[in-house]
């Protein structure tokens, strides 16, 4: 009997420590690993709030803010908060109104924020005392000032998926990149056991095609103030900015559409076509290929490029962001929503225009892809004409470098005969020197004789001889002596004059030539 009982024991045993125990001690270490999960990303967030919050570059000074509150029962209130007292009356405000029978659904807090620069949504207009006050009372997510201070596209939920009631405190982050021209950032917290949303909301004034239009806060506070009857869930006011942002973005998908084809009608591409949307061209309209300042085009068609990719990169990222909001709202229906069929159906609304917010997305997307085909096209047609405009000029280069030989030719002709002509007056001229010298020397050979016989026949001298028979004077003998010495003197002189003359000419030549060297070489 006892052989047969003890069997059965152990595996009763072994049966509900399978069965009992097992799964007991794996939630225990479950548990426990939430626990640490929860508590080791409680500490990281913390810690990078407060090494921001430290910070004296991230806050500067309040410039004022606007307020918008919606209660259960429908009302709607906004206003103005110019000081940071204000703020803080107005956060006190709302806790003590929470206890009243009508009580607030959302309570959202903008402050309009200047940009300084483009990389960072930093410096706040508020300061940390106030901010620090603010998160502590609407709850926000830690990780807000280190997304402000990314200045990137950023989109997430703070609260742990691990944790047993994710809406019963969730925490959500969206915020457009700081290069856009529409630059915004809001941290928001729903409160499941208030079914209440606060939202902190920076932004700063968007531009469109015809300029700075208006500020996002006051596009959201109308739209609120038209929709407040369906306020409810947390992700109202992301969808709601979308569908603001879609209708900027398509105008500026618009601008570029519209600079791409003056672009087109500049360079002479669009002559011929039917179906212009933007204009009728005609033969006046259509500039001659010569008149086309190319360089410019080619700048208009590279910012117009940019435009584009920076046009479909916030697509890209704002079919992201509704794709999460897409889930978010999807888990908050199936969550939070079951029990009311009102919030089924204001959740099943909001998932058809995250839908169709989707589909406009991915429209202006391909339009992008579109326009950045036809941009493309057109800069290698811009390309080509550069390459054609260099051609001719190179021709005219070629025309007029032939031109210019001509005209070499022309004057080298022209200097041959001229060297010809020097040639010959060079051969007159030396005929005529040798002439001249011919003369010169006879010259100075008779020159002395008739000096002497010129000086010896005046009245002064008597050379007559006393003999009357003889026919040569005794004197005859001077004469001579006279003339050869006056021809040996003259000719000496000469000889020295044209020999130091010489030498003068050639000396000055030599120091030319010098003087001509030492400059070239410095």
């Amino acid at each position: 009997m006892h052989q047969q009982v003890a069997p059965s024991f152990f595996l009763t045993y072994i049966l509900f420590n399978l069965v009992i125990t097992l799964p007991l001690k794996l939630w225990k270490v479950a548990l426990f690993c939430t626990i640490q999960s929860r508590n080791t990303m409680d500490c990281l967030e913390t810690f990078q709030y407060d090494r921001y919050l430290k910070d004296a570059s991230t806050f500067g000074t309040f410039g004022g803010a606007c307020f918008f509150e919606v209660t259960s029962d429908g009302f709607c209130r906004r206003g103005q908060l110019d000081h940071e007292d204000s703020v803080i009356k107005w956060l006190d405000s709302q806790s003590q109104s929470s206890s009243s029978a009508s009580v607030t659904r959302l309570r959202l807090l903008a402050i309009p924020h200047a940009l300084r620069n483009r990389e960072s949504l930093l410096p706040l207009p508020i300061s940390k005392t106030l901010f620090h006050d603010i998160s502590t009372a609407m709850q926000l997510c830690p990780s807000y000032l280190q997304a402000l201070s990314s200045g990137m596209a950023t989109y997430l939920r703070s609260c742990s998926p691990l944790s047993d009631d994710r809406w019963k405190c969730a925490k959500f982050i969206f915020q457009e990149n700081s290069y856009s021209s529409c630059p915004f950032s809001i941290a928001i917290t729903y409160k499941g056991s208030e079914c209440r949303v606060d939202a902190l909301m920076f932004g700063a004034p968007f531009v469109t095609p015809l300029g700075v239009y208006d500020t996002l806060m006051l596009e959201i506070f109308q739209y609120l103030n038209a929709t407040s009857p369906l306020i409810a869930g947390p992700m109202l006011l992301p969808i709601m900015i979308k569908e603001l942002m879609v209708k900027i973005w398509t105008g500026y998908v618009d601008q570029c559409h519209q600079e791409l084809f003056d672009v087109e009608l500049a360079t002479r591409m669009r002559k011929g076509l039917a179906n212009v949307p933007y204009a009728s061209i005609t033969d006046d309209t259509v500039p001659e290929l010569g008149s086309i300042d190319l360089v410019d085009i080619t700048r208009s068609l590279n910012s117009t490029l940019t435009k584009i990719a920076f046009s479909s990169m916030q697509c890209q990222s704002s079919r992201r962001v509704l794709s999460f909001v897409s889930d978010m709202n999807s888990d908050f229906q199936m969550n939070v929503a079951t029990a009311e069929l009102s919030l089924q159906s204001l959740q099943a609304h909001l998932q058809a225009k995250v839908e169709h917010l989707q589909s406009w997305f991915e429209g202006i997307e391909a339009r992008c892809i579109y326009l950045t085909q036809r941009a493309q096209a057109q800069t290698q047609t811009v390309y080509s004409l550069i390459a054609q405009r260099d051609n001719a000029v190179n021709l005219r280069i070629a025309e007029a470098s032939r031109s210019l030989a001509e005209a070499s030719r022309r004057d080298n002709t022209a200097m041959k005969a001229i060297a010809e002509d020097s040639k010959i007056v060079a051969l007159a001229t030396a005929r005529d020197s040798a002439s001249m010298r011919i003369i010169a020397i006879v010259t100075i050979l008779f020159l002395p004789a008739t000096f002497t016989a010129a000086l010896f026949s005046t009245s002064f001298f008597d050379f007559h001889p006393r003999n009357p028979s003889k026919v040569v004077s005794t004197w005859v003998w001077l004469y001579c002596a006279v003339t050869a010495l006056l021809t040996l003197l003259i000719q000496g002189f000469w000889y020295y004059t044209s020999r130091r003359k010489e030498r003068e000419i050639s000396e000055g030549i030599s120091m030319r030539h010098i003087t001509r060297n030492a400059r070239n070489t410095t």
